[in-house]
Protein backbone atom coordinates (compact mmCIF):
# COMPACT_ATOMS: atom_id res chain seq x y z
CA UNK A 1 0.00 0.00 0.00
CA UNK A 2 2.85 2.65 0.87
CA UNK A 3 3.99 2.04 -2.53
CA UNK A 4 1.10 2.25 -4.32
CA UNK A 5 0.72 6.16 -1.84
CA UNK A 6 3.96 7.07 -3.15
CA UNK A 7 3.21 6.08 -7.33
CA UNK A 8 -0.17 8.36 -6.48
CA UNK A 9 1.68 10.89 -5.36
CA UNK A 10 4.53 11.05 -7.91
CA UNK A 11 1.49 10.32 -10.76
CA UNK A 12 0.11 13.58 -8.61
CA UNK A 13 2.85 15.44 -9.41
CA UNK A 14 3.48 14.74 -13.18
CA UNK A 15 0.03 15.51 -13.81
CA UNK A 16 0.65 19.22 -11.45
CA UNK A 17 3.54 19.88 -14.12
CA UNK A 18 1.83 18.66 -17.22
CA UNK A 19 -1.18 20.97 -16.69
CA UNK A 20 1.21 23.75 -15.64
CA UNK A 21 3.10 23.59 -19.19
CA UNK A 22 0.00 23.10 -20.92
CA UNK A 23 -1.57 25.91 -19.25
CA UNK A 24 1.27 27.85 -20.32
CA UNK A 25 1.34 27.44 -23.48
CA UNK A 26 -2.29 27.49 -23.82
CA UNK A 27 -2.31 30.76 -22.09
CA UNK A 28 0.82 31.78 -24.58
CA UNK A 29 -1.91 31.17 -27.65
CA UNK A 30 -4.63 33.37 -25.71
CA UNK A 31 -2.39 36.72 -25.37
CA UNK A 32 -1.68 36.24 -29.30
CA UNK A 33 -5.61 35.51 -29.50
CA UNK A 34 -6.04 38.60 -27.67
CA UNK A 35 -3.46 40.51 -29.11
CA UNK A 36 -4.61 39.66 -32.88
CA UNK A 37 -7.86 41.14 -31.75
CA UNK A 38 -6.94 43.69 -29.74
CA UNK A 39 -3.50 45.39 -31.36
CA UNK A 40 -3.34 45.66 -35.31
CA UNK A 41 -4.92 48.07 -36.83
CA UNK A 42 -8.52 47.06 -37.53
CA UNK A 43 -8.02 46.74 -40.98
CA UNK A 44 -6.36 44.08 -40.47
CA UNK A 45 -8.21 42.54 -37.47
CA UNK A 46 -11.44 42.21 -39.51
CA UNK A 47 -14.68 40.15 -37.88
CA UNK A 48 -13.67 37.28 -40.61
CA UNK A 49 -10.12 37.42 -39.28
CA UNK A 50 -11.05 37.23 -35.85
CA UNK A 51 -13.53 34.30 -36.57
CA UNK A 52 -10.58 32.37 -37.41
CA UNK A 53 -8.13 33.48 -35.07
CA UNK A 54 -10.39 32.29 -32.15
CA UNK A 55 -11.97 29.16 -33.24
CA UNK A 56 -8.65 28.17 -34.37
CA UNK A 57 -6.77 29.25 -30.45
CA UNK A 58 -9.71 28.32 -28.91
CA UNK A 59 -9.34 24.77 -30.84
CA UNK A 60 -5.90 24.39 -30.53
CA UNK A 61 -6.22 25.03 -26.47
CA UNK A 62 -8.61 22.77 -26.34
CA UNK A 63 -6.42 19.68 -27.90
CA UNK A 64 -3.58 20.82 -25.64
CA UNK A 65 -5.65 20.18 -23.02
CA UNK A 66 -7.09 17.10 -23.46
CA UNK A 67 -3.75 16.20 -24.63
CA UNK A 68 -2.11 16.80 -21.41
CA UNK A 69 -4.96 15.30 -19.54
CA UNK A 70 -5.22 12.25 -21.47
CA UNK A 71 -1.09 11.76 -21.08
CA UNK A 72 -1.70 12.11 -17.81
CA UNK A 73 -4.32 9.75 -16.71
CA UNK A 74 -2.45 7.51 -19.45
CA UNK A 75 0.45 7.46 -17.57
CA UNK A 76 -1.36 6.99 -14.11
CA UNK A 77 -4.18 4.97 -14.98
CA UNK A 78 -6.71 7.15 -13.31
CA UNK A 79 -8.91 9.92 -14.61
CA UNK A 80 -8.68 12.05 -12.02
CA UNK A 81 -4.98 12.73 -13.31
CA UNK A 82 -6.49 13.96 -16.10
CA UNK A 83 -8.73 16.15 -14.21
CA UNK A 84 -6.22 17.51 -12.08
CA UNK A 85 -4.13 18.38 -15.07
CA UNK A 86 -6.65 19.93 -16.96
CA UNK A 87 -7.58 22.01 -14.25
CA UNK A 88 -3.95 22.94 -14.17
CA UNK A 89 -3.87 24.16 -17.20
CA UNK A 90 -7.22 25.50 -17.42
CA UNK A 91 -6.07 27.28 -14.29
CA UNK A 92 -3.19 28.48 -15.63
CA UNK A 93 -3.93 29.23 -19.27
CA UNK A 94 -7.12 31.65 -18.38
CA UNK A 95 -5.26 33.70 -15.66
CA UNK A 96 -2.86 34.44 -18.47
CA UNK A 97 -5.59 35.23 -20.78
CA UNK A 98 -7.19 37.03 -17.75
CA UNK A 99 -4.59 39.74 -16.95
CA UNK A 100 -3.63 39.76 -20.70
CA UNK A 101 -7.29 41.53 -20.54
CA UNK A 102 -6.64 43.59 -17.21
CA UNK A 103 -3.39 44.97 -19.06
CA UNK A 104 -5.61 46.12 -22.23
CA UNK A 105 -7.67 48.01 -20.11
CA UNK A 106 -5.08 49.50 -17.68
CA UNK A 107 -2.36 50.25 -20.23
CA UNK A 108 -4.05 49.85 -23.95
CA UNK A 109 -7.74 51.33 -23.86
CA UNK A 110 -6.66 53.53 -26.71
CA UNK A 111 -6.33 50.70 -28.89
CA UNK A 112 -9.82 49.12 -27.71
CA UNK A 113 -11.29 52.10 -28.12
CA UNK A 114 -10.84 51.80 -31.92
CA UNK A 115 -12.01 48.34 -32.21
CA UNK A 116 -15.13 48.84 -34.60
CA UNK A 117 -16.95 45.89 -33.17
CA UNK A 118 -17.27 47.26 -29.85
CA UNK A 119 -17.76 50.84 -31.05
CA UNK A 120 -20.77 48.77 -32.90
CA UNK A 121 -21.62 46.76 -30.08
CA UNK A 122 -21.65 50.16 -27.81
CA UNK A 123 -23.63 51.94 -30.17
CA UNK A 124 -26.16 49.22 -30.51
CA UNK A 125 -26.31 48.37 -27.20
CA UNK A 126 -24.34 50.28 -24.57
CA UNK A 127 -26.54 53.59 -23.79
CA UNK A 128 -28.79 50.70 -22.08
CA UNK A 129 -26.49 48.97 -20.06
CA UNK A 130 -25.39 51.53 -18.13
CA UNK A 131 -22.38 52.63 -19.29
CA UNK A 132 -22.06 56.79 -19.29
CA UNK A 133 -19.30 56.35 -22.29
CA UNK A 134 -17.58 53.95 -24.91
CA UNK A 135 -14.73 53.75 -22.54
CA UNK A 136 -16.70 52.44 -19.52
CA UNK A 137 -18.59 50.34 -21.84
CA UNK A 138 -15.29 48.64 -22.87
CA UNK A 139 -13.51 48.37 -20.06
CA UNK A 140 -16.50 46.69 -18.37
CA UNK A 141 -17.05 44.10 -21.16
CA UNK A 142 -13.03 43.27 -21.56
CA UNK A 143 -13.33 43.13 -17.58
CA UNK A 144 -16.54 40.24 -18.09
CA UNK A 145 -14.24 39.14 -20.71
CA UNK A 146 -11.29 38.19 -18.84
CA UNK A 147 -13.06 36.73 -16.14
CA UNK A 148 -14.86 34.55 -18.48
CA UNK A 149 -11.78 33.47 -20.08
CA UNK A 150 -10.63 32.36 -16.18
CA UNK A 151 -13.75 30.76 -14.81
CA UNK A 152 -15.62 29.45 -17.61
CA UNK A 153 -12.37 29.24 -20.25
CA UNK A 154 -9.96 28.48 -17.98
CA UNK A 155 -11.38 26.61 -14.67
CA UNK A 156 -14.12 24.75 -15.64
CA UNK A 157 -13.53 24.36 -19.42
CA UNK A 158 -10.08 22.72 -17.89
CA UNK A 159 -12.13 20.45 -15.72
CA UNK A 160 -14.16 19.36 -18.15
CA UNK A 161 -11.96 18.84 -20.72
CA UNK A 162 -9.68 17.15 -18.03
CA UNK A 163 -11.85 14.73 -16.83
CA UNK A 164 -12.86 13.63 -21.05
CA UNK A 165 -9.14 13.58 -21.30
CA UNK A 166 -8.63 11.33 -18.08
CA UNK A 167 -11.22 8.74 -19.60
CA UNK A 168 -9.51 8.42 -22.81
CA UNK A 169 -6.19 8.04 -21.34
CA UNK A 170 -7.83 5.43 -19.19
CA UNK A 171 -9.61 3.74 -21.84
CA UNK A 172 -6.24 4.08 -23.70
CA UNK A 173 -4.29 2.33 -20.93
CA UNK A 174 -7.00 -0.30 -20.31
CA UNK A 175 -6.99 -1.43 -24.00
CA UNK A 176 -2.82 -1.35 -24.19
CA UNK A 177 -2.97 -3.58 -21.24
CA UNK A 178 -5.36 -5.51 -22.61
CA UNK A 179 -3.15 -6.47 -25.79
CA UNK A 180 -0.34 -6.79 -23.65
CA UNK A 181 -1.67 -9.36 -21.46
CA UNK A 182 -2.07 -7.50 -17.99
CA UNK A 183 -2.25 -4.95 -15.94
CA UNK A 184 1.42 -2.71 -16.04
CA UNK A 185 3.59 -4.43 -12.74
CA UNK A 186 2.71 -2.25 -9.61
CA UNK A 187 -0.66 -1.15 -10.67
CA UNK A 188 -2.34 -1.74 -7.34
CA UNK A 189 -5.43 -4.13 -7.63
CA UNK A 190 -9.09 -1.92 -8.53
Amino acid sequence: MARWGARTARDDAAAHRRGVAAGLLGGLLWVLEIGFNNVPPPTVSTGRARFVVDNGAWAAIALIIAGAAATSAFRARRVGAGVRAGWWAGLVSGLLACLTGLLLVAAGMRLLLRDPLLIAEYAARGPASGAPDLATYVAYETLAGALGHLLVLGLALGALLGALGGLLGCGLAAARSAAAGGARPGTPPR
